[in-house]
C-alpha cells in the first residue's frame, strides 16, 4: 500500500514539473522562430539570462525583500485581527449583526481604489502601502475564519463542553482545532491576495518593489526586465502555496492520508 501511494503521489507531482516545461520549451521555440514577435514576447533563455544578471547586480534581491517586508507587515497585521474577528462573528450573534454589514459593504470593493483615500490620511508611503494590502487580507481570513467557526461539528463541541472545556480552554482545545481546516484556508487565499495587492500598488504608487520593477520596465520599453518582474511576482506566489500545502500536511495530516490512499485506491 505505501509503494502504491508513494506512486500515485509522484504520478500526481509529475505534471506540476512537465507542464511548466512543456510551456517554457514551445515559448522559447516559437519566440526563436519568430511565430511569436520577439520584441514582445521575450524568449525564455533571455529572461532568465536578464533575471541572472539583476540578481547578480543585487536589485533583484533588494526590490524582492521590499515587497517581502511589505506583504509580512500587512498579512501579519490581516491575520491578528482576521482570527479575532472571525472568531467573534461566529460564535457572537450580535457581533455578527454588527459587523457583517460592513465586511459585506467593504469586501468586494478592489483594496487599489481605496489607496487615494489612505494616502490622503496617512501620507504616501509605506504605512498607505501595508494599510492596504491589510485591508485586502482582512475581510478575506474573517469570513473565512466565521464560517469555519459555524461548520464546526455540534457534537464536537457538545462532547468537549462535556468534558470541560470551558473558557479559553473550549477555544484552544475545540473551536480552533475544529475551525482549522477553513482557517488554514482563509489564511492561503488572503496572502494571496495581500500579495497581489502590494504588487499592484508597488505598480501604480511606489517607487520600490517588484510591481515597481514591472512598472519601470514598461515605461523604459525594457520588455526582459518587465518579464522578470512578473516571473519573480508568479514565483512569490507560487511559494506562498508551497508554503500553506507544507503547513497543511503539518497540522492536517489526516487530510493528507486519506486522500493519498483513496488516489492509490481508485488507481488516480
Amino acid at each position: 500500500m505505501s509503494a502504491r501511494v508513494n506512486e500515485s503521489r509522484l504520478r500526481a507531482r509529475l505534471p506540476r514539473i512537465v507542464g511548466p516545461l512543456v510551456i517554457a520549451l514551445a515559448w522559447e521555440a516559437l519566440t526563436r522562430t519568430e511565430v511569436l514577435d520577439p520584441r514582445f514576447f521575450v524568449p525564455v533563455t533571455t529572461i532568465l539570462r536578464t533575471m541572472g544578471e539583476m540578481a547578480a547586480s543585487g536589485v533583484l534581491a533588494s526590490e524582492v525583500a521590499v515587497t517581502l517586508q511589505r506583504l509580512g507587515l500587512g498579512f501579519a497585521g490581516a491575520a491578528i485581527g482576521g482570527v479575532v474577528l472571525g472568531v467573534a462573528t461566529g460564535v457572537s450573534r450580535t457581533i455578527n449583526l454588527l459587523f457583517r454589514p460592513i465586511i459585506d459593504t467593504i469586501y468586494p470593493i478592489p483594496k487599489v481604489a481605496l489607496l487615494p483615500l489612505l494616502i490622503i490620511m496617512v501620507g504616501i508611503g509605506e504605512p498607505a502601502f501595508v494599510l492596504t494590502a491589510f485591508m485586502t487580507a482582512i475581510f478575506q481570513i474573517v469570513i473565512s475564519v466565521a464560517a469555519g467557526v459555524r461548520d464546526v461539528d455540534p457534537l464536537l463541541i457538545e462532547a468537549g463542553r462535556t468534558y470541560g472545556a470551558t473558557g479559553w480552554r473550549f477555544y484552544w482545545r475545540v473551536l480552533i482545532p475544529g475551525m482549522l481546516p477553513s482557517l488554514l484556508h482563509g489564511l492561503r487565499i488572503g496572502m494571496g491576495m495581500c500579495l497581489i495587492t502590494v504588487i499592484a500598488v508597488e505598480f501604480v504608487a511606489a517607487n520600490s518593489g517588484v510591481g515597481n520593477i514591472v512598472h519601470l520596465s514598461w515605461q523604459q520599453m525594457q520588455v526582459p526586465e518587465m518579464y522578470v518582474g512578473l516571473v519573480v511576482a508568479g514565483l512569490l506566489g507560487h511559494l506562498i502555496s508551497l508554503l500553506f500545502s507544507l503547513i497543511e500536511r503539518v497540522a492536517l495530516p489526516w487530510r493528507q492520508s486519506r486522500s493519498a490512499v483513496m488516489s492509490a485506491q481508485t488507481g488516480g
